[in-house]
Order: C-alpha cells, then sequence, then structure tokens
C-alpha cells in the first residue's frame, strides 16, 4: 500500500496511570509500548507523519528518537484521568502543521500486538469512505436482547423493543464492542461529529486473542510479556 496523502497517524501516550503506573514505558523485548506503537506506524509506509502526543518528555524523547514528530508537551488539563480523547486531537488539528490534513489514525501503545494489516485496512476505509473505522470484536455468546440492567430492585432488558429474555441466540443481535488497537477518522468527519466513531463508523473485525490484548494492569502486561517471549509478536 502506498502512502495516503494528507494522512498522518497519532500515538497518545500519557505518562499517568493509576492502575500501571509508567506503562506506556513498560518493554515488550528491548522496546517500550510507546516505541512499539510509534515503530508499527511507520512500518506501515501509509502515513505522512506519525505524531506522538504525551505530557512527558522521556516518552516525547524516545518517540522522536524512532522518528515522531511532537508538538511540545500535552497540556496538563488535556493530561488527567477524565481527559478525553477527543479534546486531544482537536488541540493538534489546531497545530498550523496539520491544518492540511485530510485524517489521522489513532494507534494505541496498550495494543502492542496489532498487526500492521489492522492499521492499514482501518485507514483504508476511513480515508475512501470520509468516515471513521474502528476496530472491534464480538462479544461471545453475547446477544443484545439477553442483556439485562437493575432498575431499583429489578430486572430489565436492556433492549427497549425485547421483552423476550430468552430469544433463540441465531434470533438475536449480536453485540459488538471496540478492541482499541486503532481508530481511524477523516477530519472532517470527526469535527463534524466530535467523535472517533461518529453514526457512520466501518467495523473491521479482529478474532486474533493475541492482538485483542490490551494493557490496563500488570497481570495484562506480564501476560503480553509471555506472548512476546514465546511467539515474537510485535513487528508482525
Amino acid at each position: 500500500m502506498t502512502q495516503i496523502k494528507n494522512w498522518v497517524a497519532i500515538v497518545p501516550a500519557r505518562k499517568g496511570s493509576k492502575r500501571l503506573p509508567n506503562k506506556n514505558l513498560l518493554k515488550l523485548g528491548n522496546q517500550s509500548l510507546v516505541e512499539i506503537a510509534v515503530q508499527k506506524a511507520l512500518d506501515t509506509n501509509i502515513f505522512e507523519k506519525v505524531i506522538i502526543s504525551s505530557d512527558s518528555q522521556e516518552i516525547v524523547d524516545l518517540a522522536q528518537r524512532k522518528g515522531a514528530m511532537a508538538f511540545g508537551l500535552r497540556k496538563p488539563n488535556l493530561s488527567n484521568d477524565l481527559s478525553k480523547t477527543e479534546d486531544v486531537i482537536l488541540d493538534l488539528l489546531n497545530q498550523k502543521e496539520l491544518s492540511g490534513i485530510d485524517g489521522f489514525t489513532l494507534i494505541q501503545c496498550t495494543s502492542p500486538f496489532t498487526k500492521l494489516e489492522t492499521i492499514k485496512n482501518i485507514t483504508l476505509e476511513a480515508f475512501k469512505n470520509k468516515c471513521s473505522s474502528i476496530s472491534i470484536r464480538e462479544l461471545e455468546h453475547t446477544y443484545l436482547e439477553w442483556l439485562l440492567i437493575k432498575k431499583g430492585r429489578y430486572l430489565s432488558p436492556i433492549a427497549n423493543n425485547s421483552d423476550k429474555p430468552n430469544v433463540r441466540s441465531q434470533d438475536a443481535t449480536k453485540v459488538l464492542c471496540p478492541t482499541g488497537n486503532a481508530y481511524a477518522v477523516n477530519k472532517e468527519y470527526f469535527l463534524k461529529y466530535n467523535s472517533l466513531l461518529g453514526p457512520y463508523s466501518e467495523p473491521y473485525l479482529i478474532n486474533s486473542n493475541y492482538e485483542l490484548i490490551d494493557i490496563d494492569e500488570r497481570k495484562d502486561f506480564k501476560n503480553a510479556e509471555k506472548i512476546f517471549k514465546k511467539y515474537h509478536l510485535v513487528q508482525k
């Protein structure tokens, strides 16, 4: 796949994390998670630029040595636990150097086994259709009509049109959820809906258990270490 003109990769990597401090600096082999994400973006050969967004100078330095560019450190009000990714992106889009881009692909450090093919395909879908495209997975053995919520003391089906929680699986609606591996979004679409999803998002289904690993807690990282040592999957 050739380079997509006016399309950039964004790697968000703040230093704070309550459950796993400095997780983006943890290493698989000789590379930190942020270096792995930047290298994957570069290895796709489809982005004009790879942008690092972080409130940590150490993270920025590592990413820049890999070949990413930065616009200084992320603002404090965009670096706390309540900060929204959409606000971080909006702030980046205000940079003069990014004023002419057509879109961006967000690549998460916490998904170190994301395949290059996944990044490329998600990006191409958003580029071609001028919308967004995100990686998703199917929740196994879970269907919309089976989902319940608690209202006061009692249970209620989450699907408004369903009063039959025992509907047959072959007649039920499959439930999907974002995996967080990557999000690709046309800039005009993003600015219109202020969302990585919006009403017209193309799904990209991931089935590989390894690729679905998301490092959020210490046990996740330990699992990722075992897989890396056994299969060396990071750059595949």
